[in-house]
């Protein structure tokens, strides 16, 4: 998980920064580890005064009945924009003396999965840069995804990397299927943005018991999963969950089958996964 080391004083607005992206070569969301252009941009937009204020005005104004229509994140996350090939992404960071952990600790527990028990990697690769308050502190690892088969209670060799702050200004480069963290509580609610190439193939994504140096779940391709895993948990009855829990076994079992597939059919055809 590297530390994007880059800094400019210069702003750019939230349209001319996805104006900036759509407009290069779409083979550079492929490889953001390589597009310092890309970083320098993202840094700028991150110094635009107001950037999520002025968003949430402007799409209020609009209505509320379509205000983030068609965001399939809980309520910590807002897309700010969705355009060809990439999408925006602001995250909220509650504080453990939140008033909402008050109201509904289990609620709150379903968003936000804070401790240095449970690290998870990710299904694609993003930037995220620190932009209000003191920020998460998050510990850091990487891990082999091609030796591991997927299993819950799977042991994995995880490479310990060292804690970091994603303060404003701070910016981090999180890869697919190797980089994992943990997220500490900030001391205070925080924000960070994130930008996100869609790039093809979506991994399945894993919680890690770091503690034990396992798998403790699996995080499915299709936030669907996830939602209806907890209306089965909530309101099913046994016969509910043995079906639900069959329909996903079976799901992952036929993705990973068409990953293996996928792989022969590059080897034999000469191609070198990048």
């Amino acid at each position: 998980m590297p530390l994007i080391d880059v800094r400019t004083d210069e702003s750019m607005s939230l349209d001319s920064f996805c104006t900036w992206v759509e407009a290069q070569d779409p083979n550079l969301l492929n490889d953001i580890e390589k597009w310092p252009e890309l970083w320098q941009r993202l840094y700028a937009l991150h110094n635009t005064p107001n950037l999520v204020s002025d968003y949430l005005k402007d799409e209020l104004g609009r209505g509320f009945e379509l205000f983030q229509d068609g965001n399939r994140y809980s309520g910590q996350s807002l897309i700010l924009a969705r355009r060809r090939g990439f999408y925006l992404r602001v995250n909220f960071w509650p504080s453990v003396s939140d008033p909402l952990a008050f109201q509904s600790q289990e609620y709150f527990d379903k968003f936000y999965v804070y401790g240095d028990r449970f690290a998870h990697d990710h299904n694609f690769d993003f930037l995220t840069i620190g932009l209000h308050g003191p920020g998460y502190q998050t510990d850091l690892w990487t891990y082999d995804a091609a030796n591991v088969k997927g299993c819950i209670g799977e042991k994995v060799q995880l490479a310990a990397q060292g804690r970091m702050r994603l303060a404003p200004g701070t910016m981090l480069l999180f890869r697919k299927a190797l980089d994992i963290h943990t997220q500490l509580a900030p001391e205070a609610l925080s924000v960070s943005l994130n930008f996100i190439p869609l790039v093809p193939p979506i991994t399945e994504q894993y919680l890690f018991d770091v503690h034990n140096g396992c798998i403790a779940s699996i995080e499915h391709t299709f936030p669907r999963f996830r939602n209806m895993e907890v209306l089965v948990s909530e309101l099913g009855d046994d016969d509910v969950v043995k079906a639900f829990q069959r329909i996903r076994d079976a799901s992952g079992t036929n993705r990973r089958a068409e990953e293996a597939l996928g792989a022969s059919q590059s080897e034999s055809s000469g191609e070198v996964a990048a």
